[in-house]
């Protein structure tokens, strides 16, 4: 069958899909965005139409008409490595994007009024209804700085699950920490604390994904790798500036409570480096 269409994919994919998959659509939003789940592998990605569609780093943008396509798609849909395919039609990924958080040139931590976390739950609003998050994060906040490693990994399991939605906001909280513990980690030999942090975390997040929903365990398990959506890596970009208001408006899009609480995740890893060798750093 040859591609009618052409598409671009998360490089992340590429590791999923060596070979061949199957999924179905287990949720959607015509005309934005489908999630398909494998068959064998079970795991979640994202159809997306442009920037409007899925909220998730494992994503392949495709055209409009290819998701209605898919949407309309009585059987399995075929997943590998270059092609997705209906039975009546199919898209090449002919072009991969790496999402994966790097970190640019610059001191390794934000400055010191860019991680005010109570600024940044009166900001958001995202305290509103979600005083049993809000409790957790902080004392996810304490261990993580503490970096007693059962203690981080009590603490993630205690968040993930927690709040409404298909991605509650606890999970979105671990995820924003996991993604920038990735990426701190990354810059070399002189991030052994973000190193174990991360660990510890992973470790916790593998052991507790049945607790939550097949979409956020996704969300989680790419976190944990370092791939985050477009957004979260321009509200890093502008968090390590200084900039906070730019930070959260990058993240607007995201959702009411899953935008906030990735923000307050990310900021509160920071946080918990303050007092290492890494606030003295600076990344070239």
């Amino acid at each position: 069958m040859s591609a009618d269409s052409e598409a671009s994919a998360c490089t992340y994919l590429r590791k999923l899909l060596n070979g061949s998959e199957r999924a179905t659509v287990v949720a959607k939003r015509p005309g934005q965005y489908a999630y398909l789940q494998t068959e064998h592998s079970r795991r979640i990605i994202g159809l997306e139409v442009a920037r409007t569609g899925a909220r998730l780093p494992l994503s392949v943008t495709v055209t409009p008409w290819f998701l209605a396509a898919a949407l309309a798609e009585t059987g399995w849909i075929r997943l590998c490595e270059h092609e997705i395919a209906t039975s009546k039609c199919s898209t090449r990924i002919a072009h991969w994007r790496d999402q994966r958080l790097t970190l640019e040139p610059g001191p390794a931590m934000p400055p010191h009024a860019a991680l005010d976390l109570d600024q940044l739950w009166h900001l958001t609003g995202a305290d509103c209804g979600m005083a049993a998050v809000a409790r957790r994060t902080r004392h996810f906040g304490h261990v993580l700085r503490a970096g007693h490693t059962p203690d981080i990994a009590e603490s993630t399991r205690a968040l993930i699950g927690l709040g409404p939605g298909s991605t509650p906001a606890g999970d979105d909280v671990v995820a924003g920490a996991a993604v920038t513990l990735w990426a701190i980690q990354q810059r070399g030999s002189g991030t052994p604390a973000a190193r174990k942090r991360l660990a510890a975390l992973r470790s916790a997040v593998d052991d507790s994904l049945g607790q939550t929903t097949p979409l956020s365990a996704e969300l989680l398990r790419c976190s944990c790798d370092g791939h985050a959506v477009r957004e979260f890596h321009a509200f890093i970009r502008h968090l390590r500036r200084g900039h906070s208001v730019a930070a959260l408006t990058a993240l607007h899009s995201i959702g009411h409570t899953s935008g906030p609480a990735l923000a307050i995740g990310a900021v509160t890893a920071f946080q918990a480096l303050r007092g290492t060798h890494l606030e003295e750093m600076s990344f070239a």
